[in-house]
């Protein structure tokens, strides 16, 4: 998914990251890869990324599995005259999207995104990025950050990433919060996770711009319950996140 390695977007400076590799020493000599790098990556740390990396892996899904090389070019042409003589750099060519190899199976990235949808749903950590009128697939993400060589207490890396509309996607966004303010909000939460901080901007964003770019809604009636529009039995996903609780309560009961 891209994981480590550069995006060779057109901006300078970029960092590779890092993704722990077995074998591979850091600078200081010691390994990667220790005992408990499995299980610090599967709660999200001891991976360093910067935001187009996520964005690049999170294509993946959006794109049926192929690897998109992001640009922030579309095209550079050299004109004389105000004609065209040359076209320089041309990143809206069919041509271009050929390019791009697949690296997920549809069947999987399928799975993924359907399980993804519960995420935005009542029940989900993310239910503060459901776009009204709208399907998305997203995550929250809440870091604590490096300070002094040990993790903070205090000091987070609050996000929200995803797309949207999820069948034909339009919009790719990746929101991150530099140390939100850390406190407990009644009837929210703790203020500093990305589903509280992050994900409401998420939210903000992608109806704006969809509305900017007059895309048609694919779930008129995945509205907030207050809302006329609201038809609970035939709105994306709803009647799903219900037998999924039923679910929950009894295998917890």
């Amino acid at each position: 998914m891209g994981s480590g390695l550069r995006t060779h977007l057109e901006l300078p400076a970029e960092s590779s990251g890092l993704l722990p590799s077995p074998g591979k020493k850091h600078p200081n000599g010691t390994l990667e890869w220790s005992t408990p790098t499995p299980y610090s990556l599967a709660i999200g740390y001891n991976l360093q990324a910067n935001s187009i990396q996520f964005l690049r892996a999170w294509a993946l899904l959006a794109n049926g599995g192929y690897f998109v090389q992001p640009t922030v070019i579309r095209k550079a042409v050299k004109t004389c005259k105000g004609e065209t003589q040359k076209i320089l750099i041309d990143h809206t060519s069919a041509e271009r999207k050929e390019t791009f190899p697949k690296v997920l199976d549809t069947d999987i990235v399928d799975v993924v995104v359907e399980a993804m949808k519960y995420v935005t749903k009542p029940g989900g950590t993310g239910r503060r990025a459901d776009i009204g009128g709208f399907t998305e697939v997203g995550k929250s993400g809440t870091s604590k950050k490096i300070e002094n060589g040990i993790y903070s207490a205090s000091k987070y890396l609050g996000s929200f990433i995803g797309f949207t509309p999820v069948k034909d996607p339009v919009l790719l966004l990746h929101v991150v919060m530099d140390e939100p303010e850390c406190r407990y909000i009644p009837g929210v939460g703790h203020n500093h996770y990305g589903s509280c901080c992050a994900a409401p901007v998420f939210k903000e964003i992608a109806t704006r711009s969809l509305e900017y770019l007059g895309v048609t809604p694919d779930d008129p009636y995945g509205y907030p319950y207050w809302d006329p529009r609201y038809d609970r039995e035939r709105a994306d996903w709803l009647r799903e996140t219900d037998a999924l609780q039923e679910i929950y309560e009894k295998w917890n009961k």
